[in-house]
């Protein structure tokens, strides 16, 4: 029986769980993507018969800006987002959370960081159960340096969303940095609550335990 081939790398894994070799062969399918409009402006019924949509497209979407994003092709991830916006409202949680991520990567400088963080808190003010952009809030803070506010945020976050392993996961790691290693092997025990696969947190909580322990 011949040797079967080597699957391609799909769209539809999340490219911050693929190499960085791969991340760049799934940027540059994006081009071929755009050039394809996955629905009709057709009025309704035409519409119907030339949507090409189906319940992975906008997973696919979604992905390729991921991965055009983290192989710096700004433009074609905009684009992406620009796609995304106009198939779902400007006004979408997830569509909110994706301008984030893409205002977040292009950012220059602390002061940029620090107008899309003021963004957030405006989203916050109007919707406090966007739990995705207070991740994305607490992940701006870490940037900017000021950890000890990006702890308060995602302890209040877990407090209010305590099945939320990722979360946790983020806040294991703060803890780590500040040296609170008791406090962070109790967070990844969290994770392993609700994630019991996360072996690679557990490693590295085991690790932390012994030097904490010699």
């Amino acid at each position: 029986m011949p040797p079967q081939p080597l699957s391609q790398p799909s769209l539809l894994t999340p490219p911050a769980t693929v190499s960085p070799q791969t991340a760049l062969h799934l940027s540059q399918r994006a081009p071929l993507l755009l050039s394809k409009s996955p629905t009709s402006s057709l009025p309704w019924p035409l519409s119907l018969l030339f949507n090409t949509e189906t319940p992975d497209t906008w997973t696919i979407h979604e992905n390729a800006l991921y991965a055009s994003l983290r192989t710096g092709d700004d433009a074609t991830a905009r684009q992406l987002l620009s796609r995304l916006t106009a198939r779902f409202g400007e006004e979408n949680p997830r569509v909110l959370t994706l301008r984030g991520i893409y205002e977040e990567t292009v950012a220059k400088n602390n002061a940029e960081l620090e107008a899309v963080l003021k963004n957030y808190d405006k989203f916050l003010k109007d919707d406090p159960t966007l739990f995705p952009i207070r991740k994305r809030r607490a992940v701006v803070l870490k940037a900017l340096g000021r950890t000890q506010d990006a702890v308060a945020a995602l302890v209040e976050l877990v407090d209010q969303s305590p099945a939320d392993a990722e979360a946790w996961a983020e806040l294991g790691d703060l803890y780590k940095e500040l040296g609170s290693f008791s406090q962070a092997i109790y967070c990844w025990e969290e994770v392993l609550l609700f994630a019991p696969n996360s072996w690679a947190v557990c490693s590295q909580g085991c690790a932390i335990w012994r030097e904490d322990n010699c």
